[in-house]
């Protein structure tokens, strides 16, 4: 298809729309197949009747990996799609869309799947500055750290990144659409979160008021003894 069309690349790129709106991912894998092709992940949506789901996966050599379900929809795009439920891990390369990554317990889920890196393709709503795309973004730096992998974020409009399992930032993209290269360490790193989950939360609030009123208490003994002193010298 991608050879017949090449005196008319419109035309290439209206059938490959036209074909991922029907759910179709024969296009992606043709495109997969061509020489020196490297592997991809791309989003798509499946062929559910009504409301198909939000779907991402691998394409390489000619063939597509098991599919990913988009979990949490954003907006007004549960009236469009349906939210998957299941995490999906390919060979160590988890998946996820957009959305998720604004949800630490999802992006967990994916990681206790076996996933040694996080791929996110994304899109987000169109803003003056790019300034959602930029907040989008800044969520992947936390989320690499707190699960302790490393994330390849592609988005649409702005702002792709690449984040090590410690969550420093490897690469980023400005505005507009740019092709972002890097090396980025598939190593991964143990966490508190990522063995207790959304517990580590509340119990460190736990840990900061306890620390808190604890101090308070030291305070107020101090205080008092102050106070019991000054009682002493002025009766002497």
């Amino acid at each position: 298809m991608w050879r017949q069309y090449r005196g008319n690349k419109q035309q290439a790129l209206d059938n490959y729309s036209n074909a991922l709106s029907l759910g179709y991912t024969k296009t992606l894998k043709e495109l997969s197949a061509l020489p020196r092709m490297i592997p991809f992940v791309t989003s798509f949506r499946d062929d559910l009747p009504e409301k198909p789901h939000n779907m991402a996966a691998i394409f390489t050599r000619g063939e597509e990996s098991p599919r990913y379900a988009k979990r949490r929809l954003f907006g007004g795009e549960s009236r469009m799609h349906t939210a998957g439920d299941k995490a999906v891990s390919v060979e160590g390369r988890g998946l996820n869309i957009c959305f998720d990554s604004c949800f630490p317990s999802i992006i967990r889920d994916t990681v206790r799947q076996g996933a040694d890196v996080v791929l996110l393709p994304t899109i987000d709503p169109p803003s003056t500055n790019h300034f959602l795309a930029a907040v989008h973004a800044s969520y992947t730096p936390f989320r690499s750290a707190e699960s302790g992998v490393p994330f390849v974020r592609a988005d649409g409009y702005a702002f792709s990144m690449m984040t090590d399992a410690r969550g420093k930032i490897v690469a980023e993209t400005g505005d507009g659409e740019k092709v972002l290269v890097a090396d980025v360490p598939r190593a991964t790193r143990s966490t508190i979160y990522r063995a207790t989950g959304d517990w580590f939360i509340p119990f460190s609030a736990i840990l900061v008021i306890v620390g808190i009123v604890q101090a308070r208490r030291k305070s107020g003994v101090a205080e008092e003894g102050v106070e019991a002193l000054t009682g002493e010298e002025r009766s002497l």
